[in-house]
């Protein structure tokens, strides 16, 4: 059974404590992630950028609790005329040992 909440589990502050080292991925979070062409520290740039208008819920599986949150993480101009754009993601996550590591269950482009 899968409940909702509207509430976060995890503290933003807490989230973006985590050093990028503690930051790992589930088999299709590291397949979309590889996919959008992202580093490590673009990865890190979304969770630092991460604000509480862009949580969406929290989900609680009968093994875990993640929250779920848009985000919009702009892209470099492809040239010196163009506009920035971004990618609008949706990612999901748990926070591991204690609340010092995140794992992504997922991170992809959001679907509309």
């Amino acid at each position: 059974m899968v409940i909702r909440y509207l509430t976060p589990k995890y503290s933003l502050d807490k989230v973006k404590s985590v050093s990028l080292r503690k930051i790992s991925f589930s088999k299709a979070a590291a397949r979309d992630i590889d996919n959008l062409g992202y580093t490590d520290q673009d990865v890190k740039d979304c969770i630092d950028g991460l604000q509480e208008s862009n949580f969406v819920k929290q989900v609680v599986y009968d093994y875990g609790v993640a929250d779920v949150y848009f985000y919009c993480h702009e892209l470099e101009p492809i040239d010196d005329i163009s506009d920035p754009t971004c990618d609008e993601l949706y990612l999901k996550f748990e926070m591991l040992e204690e609340e010092t590591e995140i794992y992504f269950l997922s991170f992809h482009l959001k679907h509309c």
